[in-house]
């Protein structure tokens, strides 16, 4: 009686692990396709760590000036952390 209890409940957890691996798949095939309101092509990340906090803004001001200077490259922006990253 126990083991046929077992069993079902096994393959009960079993399908709701899958339907919510099938969930994930589908988020992230989405994400990869949705329209963010701008074009990703492109388009250049980078992080620069200053050696001091009070000259980050100046090493900030002067790498935005010299790309705003280069040929081909639109305005830059910064952002003080990733969205995504948890620190």
């Amino acid at each position: 009686m126990w083991a046929r209890g077992l069993v079902a409940s096994q393959v009960a957890l079993s399908l709701l692990l899958l339907a919510g691996a099938l969930l994930l798949l589908t988020t992230l095939r989405n994400l990869q396709t949705a329209d963010f309101g701008f074009d990703r092509h492109g388009v250049l990340t980078s992080a620069l760590t200053p050696p001091a906090r009070d000259i980050r803004a100046s090493a900030a001001s002067r790498t935005f000036a010299r790309c705003w200077n280069a040929s081909g490259i639109r305005p830059a922006y910064a952002a003080l952390r990733w969205p995504w990253v948890c620190r």
